[in-house]
């Protein structure tokens, strides 16, 4: 067997579960993803049967390379605590803890991250201290300082698109994810579109144009609340929905530096790209193995 050592990464979205095995110095070996759900109703991956599917096949490709492998990540769009559990279910349907699953199916131990937590720490090779917001099927955020994420008393300080928007009903990321915005486009028009297509149609569709407003000035409020209260020098926003769309990302810092009039604004960056999640999931395993005292 080769001496190279591997760990398996799994990014599980709200759309599309991507995996990957990185060697030490991070070099991907090999990629794959498969969907993560059918359709835009319901929740991603029951009981993670996918992820174990692809995670079994990339084992598999492991072993046949003859490559030695020592751990896996897998990162989720939920809650997790400083154990490495999930206690959350609002975007996976589970009644499982993934690490013991994927570890009876590969044969190897398995950490679980938080996926707004890898994202982030794959721009610490940029900056040490920064706020991450991602925008993609949800939206959630991570405060890093000194090159290390905030987790919170409980695991919980992810929350951003949790903030009950400003009509005090539905959830920012009910109102300005790429899931939430195709589910409200469906709700009133009937029609299965994604938040690119919807997107799309902004100027010609009177309801995708009324969505996209309505999600670029939420979203533009939360991060000004995050602003305020965190008082970040920089703020580092991914997530695929971001980077693919240019008129969410124009609309929406339009009204967040209208929103910040009179106070600091903080530098935007866009996140390195929109597989840094991935890259952020290996370096995760790599880090979270290596905290793992040795047995004697």
């Amino acid at each position: 067997m080769s001496t190279t050592k591997t760990i398996i990464a799994l990014d599980l979205g709200a759309t599309w579960i991507r995996g990957a095995v990185f060697d030490e110095s991070l070099k991907v070996l090999r990629e794959s993803r498969v969907a993560s759900r059918d359709s835009i109703q319901g929740k991603a991956d029951p009981n993670f049967l996918r992820s174990k599917e692809l995670a079994s096949n990339l084992a598999a490709w492991v072993k046949e390379q003859g490559l030695s492998f020592v751990a896996g990540c897998i990162a989720v769009p939920e809650y997790v605590d400083s154990s490495g559990n999930i206690t959350s279910e609002e975007q996976i349907s589970w009644s499982i803890q993934p690490s013991k699953l994927l570890e009876e199916a590969t044969g190897i131990p398995w950490f679980t991250e938080s996926d707004v937590r890898c994202a982030a720490i794959a721009e610490t090779s940029r900056f040490k201290d920064f706020l991450y917001v991602t925008v993609s099927s949800g939206i959630s955020h991570c405060l890093v300082i000194r090159g290390e994420p905030l987790t919170g008393a409980f695991g919980r300080a992810i929350g951003l698109g949790t903030m009950k928007a400003s009509d005090g009903l539905l959830t920012v990321e009910e109102i300005a994810s790429g899931l939430g915005i195709a589910r409200r486009y469906h709700a009133l028009t009937g029609s299965e579109l994604n938040a690119e297509e919807i997107t799309a149609r902004y100027a010609s569709d009177e309801v995708a144009r009324k969505i996209i407003d309505e999600a670029s000035s939420e979203l533009a409020l939360a991060l000004n609340h995050a602003s305020m209260i965190l008082d970040p020098g920089r703020i580092i926003m991914g997530g695929g929905f971001w980077l693919g769309s240019e008129l969410l990302r124009k609309l929406t810092i339009q009204r967040f530096e209208a929103l910040m009039n009179g106070n600091i604004l903080p530098e935007l960056s866009d996140a390195t790209s929109e597989n840094s999640g991935i890259r952020g999931v290996g370096i995760s395993a790599w880090r979270l193995l290596h905290a793992v005292p040795k047995s004697d």
